[in-house]
């Protein structure tokens, strides 16, 4: 710079007006920039604030507020949101589906069971978003978000298991004939929730300390059992036990078994006071309702394989951290910090550091300044929403005008006329 045009004679003190930058001798070098600029004039140091703010997981608006109570100057709200939509969307977008292709590859020829459950954008009733999320059980690896991946069939990927909650139009969707080639276990978690709910719900002061050994005895017997009658035979155990009888004459499963599951019991179980048939007859009566409900017992064949989405559960609370419940996304951004998430539980899964073919290493930051780099539109061009954007609809669905205030009160009609 200005060493180059005089080594001896200028000093490094420099004096800064209108951006151009001038030594003690005289000397001038031109304008004077504090970032270096990429191509058509984007500074650097802007670009890559707004870049870093998105795939660290952060929001633009808190980490303004705090440049802002430092007195630090920032890239514009206007500057963040054109980064993000002309080049940070496509690098995520583009990367995701290498890393998809990777992954799907690496199970090519394999039987894989997949572990689905869904997360909504908002924690009440008026969610915009709803991500779908299927997990390969034992690797852990996010296969897909949002929907169904027809990649997992297409290429050479056997989903022999999906195992979900129990919710019904996910039920009633896999047992269509398309389907009929992947077992559909239920996610045990749920059901013991839902159980301990519905014993709760009975509010029997003497039934609510069985509440979580009743649970716990569910547990054991769909992680024990292997065929409906070897589950039912475990499971209606529960009701002699509860009343001190440990032995009983006729077995309730195929297998002969007419005793409960259990060695010598703690100090603690025994302080639980025992359920008598006729004194507790009615109590007895609640608790067998819901030990044979008939809805419970007809799904068995669900929890046989003892499946849970305990990891990926774990995953959507890590999927907060990009897509945080208290903020508004458009579709384009939503999906792009889902797939942010999904790419970080990937990626350190083992911890290991991703390097390309060359030794380079792989990371979305210097993948989107290169689109910067070989852009030759810019940021100023106006963007097609994509196909599906919720914001295509009109403002007003109605085609037609609405009516006036006089014409309604007009035609209102009274039942009492």
């Amino acid at each position: 710079m200005l060493s180059l045009i005089n080594k001896t004679e200028c000093k490094l003190s420099f004096v800064h007006f209108f951006n151009n930058q001038v030594c003690k001798e005289g000397h001038s070098n031109g304008r004077w920039c504090s970032q270096p600029l990429l191509n058509r004039r984007v500074h650097s140091g802007d670009f890559l604030i707004s870049a870093t703010t998105v795939l660290s997981g952060n929001n633009f608006s808190k980490l303004k507020l705090w440049a802002d109570m430092l007195k630090l100057k920032f890239p514009s709200e206007q500057q963040f949101f054109r980064v993000q939509g002309a080049y940070l969307v496509p690098t995520v977008d583009s990367y995701w589906q290498e890393h998809q292709q990777d992954l799907i590859q690496s199970f090519h020829g394999q039987d894989v069971i997949v572990l689905g459950d869904g997360h909504n954008d908002s924690p009440g009733h008026c969610a915009q978003y709803c991500s779908y999320t299927l997990m390969e059980n034992d690797s852990k690896k996010i296969l897909t978000l949002n929907t169904m991946d027809k990649q997992l069939l297409d290429k050479d990927v056997c989903v022999k298991e999906l195992m979900t909650d129990g919710h019904l139009g996910i039920t009633a969707m896999m047992n269509y004939k398309e389907q009929k080639g992947i077992f559909h276990s239920h996610d045990i978690w749920h059901v013991a929730k839902n159980l301990g709910k519905k014993l709760t719900k009975k509010d029997n002061r003497i039934l609510r300390d069985w509440i979580k050994d009743i649970v716990n005895h569910f547990w054991y017997a769909c992680k024990v059992a292997e065929t409906e009658a070897q589950f039912k035979g475990i499971w209606v155990n529960v009701l002699h036990h509860v009343t001190d009888e440990h032995e009983w004459l006729i077995s309730y499963g195929d297998d002969g078994c007419n005793e409960y599951h259990h060695g010598p019991l703690a100090a603690e179980d025994l302080d639980k006071p025992w359920l008598r048939r006729i004194k507790n007859a009615a109590v007895l009566k609640d608790l067998s309702s819901v030990v044979m409900d008939k809805r419970l017992l007809k799904k068995v064949a669900y929890y046989l394989k003892f499946r849970s989405t305990a990891e990926l559960e774990g995953f959507h609370q890590h999927l907060l951290m990009y897509c945080a419940k208290r903020f508004a996304y458009t579709p384009p951004v939503y999906r792009m910090r889902n797939l942010l998430a999904a790419l970080d539980h990937n990626l350190h899964q083992d911890r290991s550091v991703q390097f390309n073919k060359n030794g380079s290493m792989r990371t979305m930051l210097k993948r989107s300044l290169r689109l910067r780099l070989d852009d030759r539109v810019g940021m100023s061009q106006k963007r097609v929403l994509e196909e599906g954007d919720p914001r295509r609809n009109s403002k007003n669905l109605a085609q037609l005008p609405p009516k006036a205030t006089k014409e309604i009160v007009l035609e209102q009609k009274s039942r009492f006329k």
